[in-house]
This record gives structure tokens, C-alpha cells and sequence, in this order.
């Protein structure tokens, strides 16, 4: 008995050995060493399994069916080196399973093959300790005996990897806890190591730690393929079941925009993501996805950045969200976070922009540089926070139509460059509200209603692509109210809604009002009136109001008291 159970715990296939579970209408299962995981209660585990590099292990569906499962597994070492096969037949059908796993140590000498020819490519699931992704893994096993190791950490080749992402297959990787003198199940993916997809189609590669995720490689599509495209897409799945995801300084995933090509790329994180200023996340398209607990990306535009091309980003995280640069072109960003901040300006620029926080949005505090937005739909919402923001858009087309900013009890500051800002949302906010239009109109729209402790409407002069000079209105359609409020524009103030404010001033170089039958309307025992042009008012309070300042140049000045 004691040499029964000492042979079952060390399980070898040497030399030319051939294990066969193929059929004609599906592959079968083969179980060396034990079963999925060593989670299978039903079979003793191997110790340590090896398997030689003249061995062959098949399970392959022959004609119309599934390939099968193939688990090679050892709870201390298994050594990879034969040949693996589960495929789906040739008339159709998916690849199967293989998962390689040693708990302490693992070696893999070749990628199994989970094709389908006329189907879904399968899975491989590799399931070691702790792991490292290197550009050249040389073997570890002991002269002495096939079922040791003196390695302390497993190294799978970049190219073993690239050999087994075909035919659609699906790649995961995966480390767990084990007894003593295993690591904490890091993934770390070196500086330098580059994995190609190309000419791969559409393929996944999944990374789930135990712990931690250090990735400092780099990702690519070669797109040496001549006489078509190929269309790759990789999707990139990280996940840290128990610590942070880190992008270092060189980290890099750059699809060819020939092809073309793309990744989509989901980082889930126990605890926080994090981004190095010099890395460069490029998906040609695909969405970017982010969640945990802090997010901190310093990436700049131009020496790094998240550049989509159109693809979606989605970062929710519990936390601290600190945004570097993201260019989505036409696509949405999506953030959600306890705070979101920046650091020197850093900007957003999507189709549309949503940003929810409860402890405020923008720079740190409403000091240095706000948060920078090129969008034409944005939405900010916060519970007790500032919001910090200033929007940017092309003249001709981006008007931030569909702005709606909500604020708890914080401040707003709020200025848009390059575009109109209709503000069409009904928002009493507690503390003080500033929004500036350069160049473009302002308006206060008819479903809008701006409240606050303080409310400041203003527009100023900018330059056109030529220097030009360019002016916007101040456009009063919905009601403006607050403790003071103040309405500046570098050119007129018009509109038939309602200002109701314990102090008012209007400042505009041209008209206030438009006639005597369309005037600026105003509730408030203090006005302040300066214009350059004509002026057009009408106030409601219930006594005379008293003109505190009245500088008036150029036109008629009619006010009317009811």
C-alpha cells in the first residue's frame, strides 16, 4: 500500500507515450495528476506530475463535435513539455479544455493546442503559484529526477502564449495560494516582453492574481499580413483578487491602426489601479474598463495616455479616482468615484462625458487648473463637493446642449471654450455657481433654472482661427436666482426669463433687452446696470428698486418698475 500511494503521488509520461480520448463526434477527458484545479474530491492528487517531450495526450474531436478536457496537474510541480491537444472536429464544432497547473511550480515547454477549425477555439488554463511572463523561460527541472524543481517562481514564455492565442482560443492565467514557499500569487508581466496577436482573430487573454498585477510589457499587433486585413481583436481581461493592478513606466498596448485592430481591456482591481505617467494604453477602438477602489492615472497625451479611437470608457471605483489624459474621440467616458480629481489640467475628450462623485469633481480644492472636458454632452454630478471643471468644443458643431451639473452643497465652477453652453437642467445648488462661455453664447434654457448662494453668468471675448475677435450673448431664458447674482457678457444680455436675487448686476458692451416688449426681466431691491448699448429692463419687485450703479453709454435706457 505505501508503494501504491507513493506511485499515484508522482505521475510521469515518458519518452513516447501516447494517451488517445479522441473521437469521431467529440474528444473525451483525460485526468493526469488530478482534476480541474485539484478541486476533484474523487481523485488523489499528484504531488508532482511531468510530461515528456515525446509524449502525446489527445482528445480531439475527429469529425462533428466538441474537442475534450485534458488536465495536467500536480499540487507541488508539474513539467509540460508534450503535446496537448483537445480540437474541434473539421466538419464543426469548439475546442475543448486543457489546463496545465502545478500549485508551487510549473513548467510549460509548449502550448497546448484548443483549436477548432470550423467552431469557437477552446481554453487553456495555466494555474500555478506566483507567475512571471518573460520573453525566454529555459527549463527548471532537476538532472536528478523529473518531478523537482529548483526554481522558485514560474516563468511561462511570451511565445508560448502567442502559439496558443489562435483559432479564437481563450488563454487564462491564473495564480492561487498554496501551503508555504509559493509567493503571494503575483502576475508579473517584465519590461521588454512584447506578445504579437496578429493574424490571430479574435482571441482573450485573461490574467486573475491572487494578489497583485505588475505589468510592464507591451502588447502590439505586427500586422504583417499582406493582401488583406486582419481585423485582430484581443480581449484583455486583469483582475486582482486581492491587491492592486499596476501599469509601469514602460508599459505599452499599441494595436495597429492598418489592420485594423483592436483590444478591449477590463481592469478590475481589489484594491487600486494604477498607472504610471509614461505608459501608453492605445485600443483602436475597443472599450476601456476600470474598477476598485482608487484609480490614479498620470498619463499625459503625447508621452502616454489612453487613447480608444472611438471605444467606450467605463472607470467606477469606491475611492479616489485622479485622472490623467483619456481620448475616447466619439466614444462615451463614464466615471464614477468617491472624488474625482486631476492634477496640471489634465483632459477628457469623448462624445459624451459623464462624471458622478459624492465628495467633489475637478481640481484639487477648486485651486491650480480644473479638470479640462472637450465633449458636446456632459453631465456632472456630486453629493457634497466642488465641482472644477472647464469644457472645450469645436466652434461650429460642439455646443455642450446637453450640459447638466448637479451639486449637493459645493461650489461650481464651470467654463466652456470653443462652443455655446445651453444650460437646461432645473439645479439649486448651496454654494456659489460661476459659468463662463469664451466667445460663444450662454443660455439659461427654457427648461432651466440656476439657483445658488452666489450665481455668476459670463461671457468673454476670444479669437477665432484667424484673431478674430468673437463675442457670445447672455441668454436668459429659464430663471436665475441666488443671494447675488451677476450676469456679464462680452456682448448682449437678452432673454424673457426671470432674475431674482437680493443684489443684480448686468454688465454687457452691447444691449440689455431687446425692445420695449422684450426685456430683461429682474426681482431685486439692488440692481447695478452697465452697458454699452441699449437697455431694455423690467423689474418686479414689489417696491421701486433702487439703481445702486447705472454707467450707460450709446442708446436708450428704459427701465420699468411693476
Amino acid at each position: 500500500y505505501e508503494v501504491t500511494e507513493r506511485l499515484i503521488r508522482k505521475f510521469g509520461l515518458f519518452d513516447s507515450a501516447v494517451v488517445d480520448a479522441s473521437g469521431p463526434a467529440g474528444g473525451g477527458t483525460v485526468l493526469i495528476g488530478g482534476g480541474r484545479e485539484g478541486a476533484n474530491p474523487d481523485i488523489r492528487n499528484a504531488t508532482a506530475t511531468y510530461v515528456g517531450t515525446g509524449a502525446t495526450v489527445t482528445a480531439d474531436a475527429l469529425e462533428n463535435g466538441d474537442g475534450g478536457k485534458i488536465i495536467a496537474y500536480a499540487d507541488d510541480t508539474a513539467r509540460i513539455y508534450g503535446s496537448l491537444t483537445a480540437r474541434g472536429g473539421a466538419e464543426g464544432g469548439d475546442g475543448g479544455f486543457i489546463e496545465t497547473s502545478g500549485k508551487r511550480y510549473l513548467d510549460v515547454g509548449l502550448a497546448p493546442d484548443v483549436g477548432a477549425p470550423a467552431g469557437n477555439g477552446g481554453e487553456w488554463l495555466i494555474d500555478p503559484a506566483d507567475l512571471d511572463i518573460v520573453d525566454s523561460s529555459g527549463h527548471f527541472g532537476s538532472d536528478s529526477s523529473p518531478f523537482t524543481s529548483s526554481d522558485s517562481k514560474t516563468q511561462l514564455d511570451v511565445a508560448t502564449i502567442e502559439s496558443a492565442l489562435g483559432d479564437g482560443a481563450a488563454v487564462t492565467i491564473q495564480t492561487g495560494a498554496c501551503n508555504t514557499n509559493c509567493g503571494d500569487g503575483d502576475i508579473t508581466w517584465r519590461s521588454g516582453v512584447v506578445l504579437d496577436f496578429d493574424r490571430k482573430g479574435s482571441t482573450s487573454l485573461t490574467l486573475i492574481a491572487a494578489d497583485d498585477i505588475f505589468f510592464e510589457g507591451t502588447i502590439i499587433d505586427g500586422n504583417r499580413r499582406t493582401g488583406g486585413s486582419d481585423g485582430d481583436i484581443l480581449t484583455l481581461d486583469l483582475q486582482a483578487l486581492g491587491g492592486n493592478i499596476e501599469f509601469g513606466s514602460s508599459a505599452a498596448i499599441t494595436p495597429s491602426s492598418g489592420d485594423p485592430s483592436s483590444v478591449n481591456l477590463t481592469l478590475a482591481a481589489a484594491n487600486n489601479v494604477t498607472i504610471d505617467q509614461d505608459a501608453s494604453i492605445t485600443t483602436q477602438g475597443g472599450t476601456f474598463t476600470s474598477t476598485g477602489i482608487d484609480f490614479d492615472s498620470t498619463v499625459s497625451l503625447g508621452s502616454g495616455g489612453i487613447y480608444t479611437g472611438d471605444g467606450a470608457v467605463t472607470i467606477t471605483h469606491a475611492g479616489t479616482v485622479s485622472l490623467g489624459d483619456i481620448d475616447a474621440g466619439s466614444g462615451a467616458i463614464t466615471v464614477e468615484g468617491a472624488t474625482i480629481d486631476t492634477i496640471d489640467g489634465k483632459s477628457l475628450i469623448g462624445g459624451s462625458i459623464g462624471l458622478t462623485a459624492t465628495d467633489g469633481i475637478g481640481g484639487f480644492d477648486m485651486h491650480g487648473s480644473p479638470l479640462n472636458t472637450q465633449t458636446t454632452s456632459l453631465t456632472a454630478t456630486t453629493d457634497t463637493g466642488n465641482i472644477y471643471l472647464s469644457n472645450t468644443g469645436d466652434s461650429a458643431t460642439a455646443t455642450t446642449a446637453d450640459l447638466s451639473i448637479t451639486v449637493g452643497t459645493g461650489n461650481i465652477d464651470f467654463s466652456q471654450v470653443g462652443g455655446a453652453v445651453t444650460f437646461n437642467s432645473a439645479s439649486a445648488f448651496d454654494g456659489d455657481v460661476t459659468l463662463t462661455s469664451a466667445g460663444y453664447d450662454l443660455t439659461v434654457g427654457d427648461g432651466g433654472a440656476i439657483s445658488g448662494n452666489s450665481v455668476s453668468l459670463t461671457t468673454t471675448q476670444a479669437s477665432d482661427f484667424w484673431g478674430n475677435p468673437i463675442t457670445g450673448d447672455v441668454i436668459l431664458t429659464g430663471t436665475t436666482s441666488g443671494g447675488d447674482v451677476t450676469v456679464t457678457s462680452s456682448n448682449a444680455i437678452t432673454g424673457s426669463g426671470i432674475v431674482t436675487a437680493d443684489t443684480v448686476i448686468l454688465n454687457a458692451t452691447g444691449n440689455i433687452g431687446t425692445n420695449d416688449t422684450s426685456r430683461v426681466t429682474t426681482n431685486t431691491a439692488d440692481l447695478d446696470v452697465e452697458s454699452g448699448g441699449d437697455v431694455f429692463l423690467e423689474n418686479t419687485y414689489a417696491n421701486p428698486a433702487v439703481v445702486e450703479t447705472l454707467s450707460h453709454i450709446g442708446g436708450a435706457f428704459n427701465l420699468k418698475n411693476t
